[in-house]
């Protein structure tokens, strides 16, 4: 069966953006993140849906049968744009050591307060006290550690970011992390051990590396996937990266974060899900048994 789905931007586009940052200590153990009972994905629409939806849009009421009606869009957390704000945020951050060692840096926030400390290794950490920006509030606390080209997020607490104009809420769970290295070619590599909850929704990235291309004065490129395994259903559920298909000859291609092209394959159990994207911000799913 296949199925066509929509492409939205994400609500939390500030979560990424605004100093999130992340420690160089690497390591953290996966077993502190993710249930040991968890198992390979059924090969339903659902859990089809779900995996397609974080690649190009994460609204499942926005997934429909081909020839139903389209609904309107809503704005929504994406698995793209994580990778392009953190390869903005490391563009943007070439030296953070030489700022002195802890600052209150609560002008940045409408309300509530945000500290900054510098530490021994030359990380930053980021203290967020209810601190509203904009349409967004954020709690929580993140260490970003910026070296030989490599950018390293850890996630101290919980982060939890909220949408001010519509109460969705964001959290990303503690001990998560995002590691990025420039590569010599000019790529990133981004590896993402993450757990997210949107709206007591929860989904996760075990071991996943992206390639990710991105020219920066077009914020154009490709990406495709290379390891890992992409948790849904609550974490209930994972699919695996598929090591039979080599996504890098088909890699997903975007423009100013809508995915125009490419095509991702995924091991669900006793079936493979492959993705394909139209060519109009839209894609289409299908499971093969």
């Amino acid at each position: 069966m296949k199925t066509i789905i929509k492409s939205f931007l994400i609500v939390a586009t500030a979560l990424f953006v605004v100093g999130c940052g992340g420690g160089g200590t690497g390591g953290i153990s996966q077993d502190r993140l993710f249930p040991s009972n968890s198992r390979l994905a059924s090969p339903t629409d659902s859990n089809a849906q779900e995996v397609a939806d974080l690649l190009f849009g994460y609204n499942t009421d926005r997934i429909v049968p081909a020839n139903a009606r389209k609904v309107s869009d809503s704005k929504k957390f994406t698995i793209l744009n994580l990778l392009l704000n953190n390869v903005k945020e490391f563009n943007k951050n070439s030296d953070l050591s030489k700022h002195s060692r802890l600052t209150d840096e609560s002008e940045y926030c409408d309300s509530g307060s945000l500290y900054k400390d510098t530490l021994s290794n030359g990380a930053v950490e980021y203290r967020y006290n209810n601190c509203t920006q904009g349409d967004f509030n954020f709690n929580g606390t993140v260490r970003k550690h910026i070296y030989n080209n490599k950018l390293d997020v850890n996630y101290i607490t919980d982060f939890t970011v909220q949408d001010l104009n519509s109460d969705d809420t964001i959290v990303v769970k503690k001990d998560s992390s995002i590691s990025l290295e420039k590569l010599s070619s000019g790529d990133f590599r981004i590896r993402l051990n993450l757990i997210t909850t949107e709206n007591g929704k929860s989904s996760g990235f075990e071991n996943v590396v992206f390639i990710l291309n991105f020219d920066k004065e077009t914020s154009s490129g490709t990406m495709y996937q290379s390891s890992g395994n992409i948790y849904i259903n609550n974490l209930q559920e994972y699919v695996k990266w598929d090591s039979s298909y080599n996504m890098k000859n088909t890699p997903l291609v975007y423009d100013n974060g809508t995915i125009t092209d490419g095509e991702a394959h995924y091991i669900m159990r006793d079936a493979t899900l492959s993705i394909y994207a139209n060519g109009d911000g839209t894609a289409t799913y299908d499971i093969l048994r």
